[in-house]
């Protein structure tokens, strides 16, 4: 009897992934988890393993980088509802024997309120609107197979009079393998700071976000 057993499990089509995030409304800054991209939007908000020339995948994990994406821009506005407007602007660059960087800029603008008292006087009007600054670093190793990315983030809020400044970094990996259609991705988002809370003292945590997604198309494991 042979001592080697050669044994070949496939799963065609094989899904598996595993997702945790914090509750909405316990944290600042939510506004970084929207989707920003009708494409990101229509798969669930969630598309962090899909590597090719889309720039804006980048947001939802900055090893999605790639030097495909050289002197790509990227521009998205979404009418939100009622009053409420938020898009993203970026622009890569490719740096020979670097990786490659980006830039950009992702905002949200809540609208006009009316400013009332506890009477219901109206003494006029209100805005407010959150942006964050983003700077990402992604790089291709193990023959293209593998690319860890990071992004960093300068975050403003202002709500009515009040206003708030934090930091924000984002770490995400991509491994891919062609030839057996397999590909495993992971990123964190939004783990920092918030350095300037609305009301001093009043510090409040960041919407973090832990994801990772394993996609298995045919799989051959040899013992």
């Amino acid at each position: 009897m042979n001592s080697k057993k050669l044994l070949f499990f496939i799963f065609t089509s094989f899904i598996s992934s595993f997702a945790f995030s914090q509750v909405g409304g316990n944290n600042t800054y939510e506004f970084l988890n929207l989707p920003i991209s009708a494409r990101v939007t229509a798969l669930g908000g969630n598309l962090i393993s899909t590597r090719d020339n889309d720039l804006n995948v980048s947001l939802s994990n900055p090893a999605l980088l790639t030097d495909s994406m050289n002197n790509n821009v990227a521009l998205s506005y979404i009418n939100y509802f009622g009053d409420i407007n938020y898009g993203y602007a970026a622009y890569a660059k490719k740096i020979n024997k670097i990786g490659t960087v980006s830039g950009g800029i992702q905002y949200l603008n809540y609208g006009t309120f009316i400013r009332a008292d506890e009477a219901g006087t109206i003494d006029g009007t209100f805005g407010a609107n959150e942006m964050s600054f983003n700077v990402s670093y992604a790089r291709t190793i193990l023959d293209s197979n593998l690319t860890v990315g990071a992004t960093v983030k300068t975050i403003y809020s202002h709500l009515e009079s009040y206003t708030s400044l934090g930091s924000a970094l984002d770490l995400g990996a991509v491994y891919v393998m062609p030839s057996r259609g397999f590909t495993l991705a992971a990123v964190i988002k939004n783990t920092g700071r918030q350095w300037k809370p609305y009301v001093p003292g009043n510090r409040e945590n960041l919407p973090i976000l832990k994801n990772g997604i394993l996609l298995i198309k045919t799989l051959q494991i040899q013992f």
